[in-house]
């Protein structure tokens, strides 16, 4: 006896024609999607390039406006300073000439005198030289010492301390080399600096103080002007972000100086207000500090 099993194939052959049908359209799918995320990847990547470049155009164009604005200012303190030298200069050089007129020039004049018309035209030199090294373009990195630089900023703004009364205290007993661009550095010193010359000048106080302290890889640039307000102190590093009248500033400043000691030079910039205590008195300022090893 012989018994014979006939199977129906035929819903097999179908179920996997159709799976394989199934399987390369997803596979055809995948491949679609995978090169469209590849295009996607790939005009983003170009995208985020563009932007960065973009980024770094407009960094350049506010770097050169507060530039610009610093070297006017700077103008203007060096005016200041030229005042009292030229004068000196016009006052000897009109004494010999009326002691010549009156023929009462003598040797021991001619020497006092022009020797004073010396010292101060090598005052007046000297002045335009710091000016000059200051705003030089060295873009190349270089080894410079901290403690110059500071001294450098605090020169610059010597007149301005001492048309607004304002004292400044060093407390920097261990000099550090940097390596990085002097100029730009410098620049971000002397914003900070003008920064607390100018909360001076608004404040009521008696004693108006700035000081530069170095300690553990920090350098602090503080005064006592009481601070930056609780509204507004997390913005003061925004772009075109400033607390003063238009017309005495356009916001670049402080911005500027971030940019510069962070993107530039990976330090970290930050700011906060603090008490302290000078000479048995306490006081309350903005203390921004500059960590060199962020």
């Amino acid at each position: 006896r012989v018994v014979v099993t006939l199977t129906n194939i035929t819903s097999d052959i179908k179920q996997k024609a159709e799976l394989k049908r199934l399987n390369n359209n997803l596979e055809h799918l995948v491949n679609k999607k995978t090169k469209e995320l590849k295009d996607l990847n790939e005009s983003l990547e170009e995208r985020v390039k563009e932007e960065i470049e973009k980024n770094k155009e407009k960094d350049r164009v506010l770097f050169q406006q507060n530039k610009m604005i610093a070297m006017r200012e700077m103008l203007n303190n060096i005016a200041h300073q030229w005042r009292q030298p030229l004068s000196a200069i016009s006052t000897s050089a009109s004494s010999i000439l009326l002691k010549k007129d009156m023929k009462n020039l003598d040797d021991e004049s001619i020497d006092f005198l022009c020797n004073h018309i010396l010292d101060s035209s090598n005052f007046l030199s000297k002045t335009i030289e710091d000016f000059r090294t200051f705003f030089e373009k060295d873009e190349e990195k270089s080894n410079f010492s901290l403690k110059e630089s500071l001294t450098n900023c605090v020169e610059l703004l010597k007149k301005s301390f001492e048309n607004n009364n304002i004292n400044i205290v060093y407390e920097i007993n261990e000099d550090i080399t940097i390596f990085s661009s002097k100029s730009q550095f410098q620049q971000a010193i002397l914003n900070l600096i003008k920064n607390s010359i100018e909360a001076l000048m608004e404040s009521k106080e008696e004693d108006k103080i700035i000081f530069i302290t170095f300690s553990n890889s920090i350098l602090n640039i503080y005064d006592n002007a009481k601070g930056i307000k609780k509204e507004i102190i997390e913005h003061i590093f925004e772009p075109y972000f400033t607390s003063k009248h238009k017309s005495q500033g356009k916001g670049l400043g402080l911005y500027m100086t971030k940019t510069i000691l962070e993107n530039n030079m990976d330090f970290k910039l930050d700011v906060k207000n603090t008490h302290f205590n000078y000479n048995n008195k306490e006081y309350f300022g903005a203390n921004f500090t500059i960590n060199f090893n962020k």
